[in-house]
């Protein structure tokens, strides 16, 4: 279980998140919605020991993150997909993949990439091919895709439908929820607030770095308030 306690995060001067309190569970999907510049990205960089905090705590299985490098914090099992995927281009796939398993030792991790490609065919028909000409759809794969080779326990997405077609937006919707059922807890930060609302399980709603609203997905969807502030975003 993650427990985010009372977060704050500045960038010099500017507050950027005021005492946030959010839950994620195993094997469920936990979204956080909301505008540009709400501070959900900064959440998920906070979490993963990407930018300092200014108080609260991030509990994660009982231990506490915030004393935690960010390298520490993905070998204790919490790992982030970036925004943009953060692919190295001129890697192969294949390099890709066994990059995403840096923390690890273990003799496992070419079985484990190969376990990848039988979750996804394509990386495993282009994993000759540099990463950087791979189609948008097949960059976020493989970026999903390397997380996964850290092992995580808790997934975190930040934006991954960014730049993709209706088609394939669909498709990574969908891998996200196989990753929830095989028993990891997700938390996925997205702008398509219809399709979030309808694929995941509970949802905070985070506006200038304060969680004004939450419930389960379903119910948010139905409501009013939610329809008016989104409804350029709903799909």
């Amino acid at each position: 279980m993650l427990e985010v306690r009372d977060l704050a995060v500045s960038y010099g001067p500017v507050r950027a998140l005021h005492e946030v309190c959010i839950k994620a569970a195993p094997g469920k999907i936990t979204s956080v919605i909301g505008s540009n510049g709400a501070g959900k990205s900064t959440l998920l960089k906070a979490i993963a020991g990407l930018v300092p905090t200014v108080s609260g705590t991030v509990i994660w299985e009982g231990n506490q993150l915030n004393n935690m490098d960010s390298v520490e914090i993905v070998r204790a099992g919490v790992v982030m997909v970036p925004e943009g995927r953060g692919m190295l281009a001129r890697h192969t796939v294949y390099e890709n993949l066994e990059l995403g398993a840096y923390t690890r030792k273990d003799k496992a991790i070419k079985s484990d990439i190969e376990k990848i490609f039988d979750r996804f065919p394509v990386l495993g028909q282009r994993q000759k091919q540099l990463s950087g000409t791979l189609s948008g759809g097949e960059q976020q794969m493989l970026a999903i895709g390397r997380a996964l080779m850290a092992k995580p326990r808790l997934l975190m997405l930040d934006e991954p439908s960014l730049g993709l077609g209706p088609l394939i937006v669909g498709d990574v919707f969908t891998i996200i929820q196989k990753i929830a059922l095989d028993g990891s807890a997700v938390l996925l930060v997205e702008q398509e607030v219809g399709r979030t609302l309808r694929c995941s399980d509970y949802t905070y709603v985070l506006e200038t770095g304060s969680i004004i609203d939450e419930g389960k997905s379903g119910e948010l969807l139905d409501r009013d308030s939610i329809r008016k502030a989104y409804l350029g975003t709903i799909g």
